[in-house]
């Protein structure tokens, strides 16, 4: 498994270019990865980013063990989250739409407020945090939440 890697080696991109708003004015991010993961964050004004979900078709390191296995059918979408919303991040098998159209976050760059958010390196590694201090990583070597 890869540790955790320390945001700061990473350059800031620029949040303003890969957010929005929903139909209810709430602001996010989102992108996605070379590898084929894209992720979705709502934006808590300038204090944080929150409800990180990624979703991929084939996401690197996806655990074998990971929960929502009754899902085996198609559309079957290989997903990470906060389920419960209180818990850590967690692996899980669902029926979710992957995003392919939102911009692609480059190696080595990160996507932060405050002490929350995303970084994607080199060989498939995504790895992201949130408030509370949960997190997770995406790996070829490896994918784990805490």
């Amino acid at each position: 498994m890869v540790a955790f890697p320390d945001f700061n080696e990473f350059t800031a991109a620029d949040t303003k270019s890969y957010s929005d708003t929903n139909w209810h004015h709430d602001e996010y991010v989102a992108f996605r990865t070379d590898s084929g993961v894209s992720c979705f964050a709502y934006v808590y004004g300038a204090r944080a980013l929150g409800n990180i979900s990624c979703d991929s078709r084939r996401m690197p390191g996806f655990p074998v063990n990971a929960n929502g296995q009754e899902h085996q059918g198609t559309p079957r979408t290989e997903s990470v989250l906060r389920e419960p919303s209180n818990g850590p991040f967690q692996f899980w098998v669902t029926t979710s739409t992957v995003d392919d159209s939102v911009k692609v976050l480059p190696a080595g760059q990160r996507l932060v407020v405050n002490d929350t958010g995303c970084a994607v390196g080199d060989e498939g590694l995504l790895a992201c945090i949130d408030g509370d201090r949960h997190g997770f990583v995406v790996s070829p070597k490896g994918s784990w939440g805490f």
